[in-house]
């Protein structure tokens, strides 16, 4: 049960995020860009690696 109810939430956040206004001021490869990014947020760099 609570599975299902983390993948519902997962899919509404997902649908949230990608029909937001913002992507709609985007073109192109800025979207692209953009959409990278923010898929790569949560990482988080190593004092090995450099910063972006």
């Amino acid at each position: 049960m609570e599975v299902r109810r983390l993948q519902a939430r997962q899919q509404e956040l997902a649908i949230t995020v990608a029909t937001h206004p913002f992507w709609s001021t985007l073109e192109g490869p800025d979207r692209v860009t953009a959409r990278t990014m923010l898929k790569h947020l949560h990482v988080t760099p190593t004092a090995d690696a450099p910063a972006a």
